[in-house]
């Protein structure tokens, strides 16, 4: 993980307010280059999005964030196509879904613009 990841990763996980290079976060949003890509909701859920940029800097981001709050799914690409994939025990399934989908996690359970899978 990214310096700057791993920096804007912590201080979103703790609520701090936080700038590091070319993102930033108020401890409920992070924003990458002025698009928000993650966020938390008013029910303890966190929500991401590539915004439109299936990039590996805006994957490495939303996945540090992943990381950094424990959560087992993965932001990636395969064959041109922008994929989100879950483990466990080293085996991985994957989801394919656009640029624009948002995907909220919650405690038990992940959704995908409305469309709800489980761990």
């Amino acid at each position: 993980m990214r310096k700057v990841t791993e920096t804007i990763a912590e201080s979103f996980y703790k609520g701090f307010k936080k700038t590091v290079s070319n993102t930033h976060t108020d401890g409920v949003n992070v924003w990458l280059h002025g698009n928000k890509i993650a966020w938390r909701n008013q029910d303890n859920s966190l929500s991401v999005t590539l915004a439109g940029w299936g990039t590996p800097t805006t994957r490495e981001r939303i996945n540090g964030i992943l990381d950094t709050f424990g959560i087992h799914y993965r932001v990636g690409q395969h064959k041109h196509e922008q994929i989100i994939k879950t483990y466990d025990n080293y085996s991985f399934e994957s989801l394919p879904y656009g640029d624009d989908t948002v995907i909220t996690f919650f405690s038990d359970d992940v959704h995908l613009n409305g469309y709800k899978f489980s761990e």
